[in-house]
């Protein structure tokens, strides 16, 4: 398993219980000690070659970018005609379904599967994350023990097509998440700020044809408590974002009669230099906040 951050971590704790024995490698080779130390059972820290010495292994990434793997690839001997060698890889990354499709073809493994995952450290917690695969049908049923370990636990594992299918999915979902959220947002502000109360205007809305995950879950869970600790990175949703609208045909894209992927991802990325790329995507609805001069949050009895 190599990348134990927010995502990362709890499904190595997921894997564990799955595999005898798991090795846990990281950038940042004491924080892979912390995490095999916490989680216990078979998890033992180890440096990216000893990792994937001779053997008969599985490698699961869940890095940042597409070329962060790329890099791991590399250095693991795994790309370019390197020495190295493993049985299957699961690219948990939510990545570029171009290059992750480019790398696949490259990789030294018996089977290849993109297995984009949704909901979240608490999903990862639970085994309850739906995966996004992209994959031949061997590679997946290779991968079959690895995606029962993220999402049998009431998630779901769908089959999305060839590889790198599975990240196009993923990539299209978070721009999708950044555009409900957004107008969850501009919603809500505007309500609060004709003296509507947030909190009972976005139980309306979750109940009626306007819900979305977004106001059935991000916002009452996340938003009007004001807490925005989801532990999903600004920084991260607008990287998705920016995913999705390249991996677009340039004729939707630039097409005038539509946009409203390419409109989120422009406003990802004002949100991610306004608020930091660390600071929640939840914290996206703070830029119809700011325009709307009123807070998304309950009203305090008497008001």
């Amino acid at each position: 398993m190599c990348g134990v951050g927010n995502l990362g971590a709890p499904i190595a704790q997921r894997l564990v219980a799955q595999f005898e024995r798991l090795i846990i490698v990281d950038f940042d080779h004491s924080r892979a000690e912390v995490i095999a130390a916490r989680i216990g059972g078979g998890a033992v820290a180890a440096e990216l070659g000893d990792a994937l010495g001779p053997g008969d292994r599985t490698l699961v990434t869940c890095l940042p970018t597409t070329d962060v793997v790329r890099s791991v690839l590399e250095s693991a001997g795994l790309l370019g005609g390197g020495s190295g060698e493993v049985r299957l890889w699961v690219d948990a990354t939510s990545g570029s379904p171009d290059d992750t499709a480019e790398l696949g073809s490259q990789v030294s493994a018996g089977g290849v599967v993109d297995c984009a995952v949704s909901g979240g450290p608490a999903g990862a917690a639970a085994g309850s994350l739906t995966a996004m695969v992209g994959g031949t049908e061997e590679a997946v049923e290779a991968a079959a023990p690895v995606l029962a370990a993220l999402s049998g636990n009431g998630g779901r594992v769908v089959h999305c097509g060839p590889h790198g299918s599975g990240h196009a999915v993923k990539c299209m979902n978070n721009n999708l998440l950044a555009v409900n959220l957004l107008a969850a947002g501009e919603a809500l502000a505007a309500l609060a700020a004709r003296g509507v109360d947030p909190a009972v205007a976005a139980q309306a809305i979750a109940a009626s044809s306007g819900r979305s995950w977004a106001m059935q879950q991000r916002v009452p869970d996340h938003v009007l408590p004001r807490t925005f600790d989801y532990g999903f990175s600004m920084g991260l949703l607008a990287k998705d974002a920016r995913t999705a609208v390249s991996a677009m045909p340039a004729s939707l894209r630039d097409s005038p009669d539509a946009g409203i992927m390419a409109l989120a991802h422009r406003l990802c990325q004002v949100a991610e230099a306004r608020l930091g790329p660390e600071a929640d995507h939840t914290e996206i609805v703070k830029l119809a906040e700011a325009a709307a001069g009123a807070l998304i949050e309950p009203k305090r009895r008497g008001e």
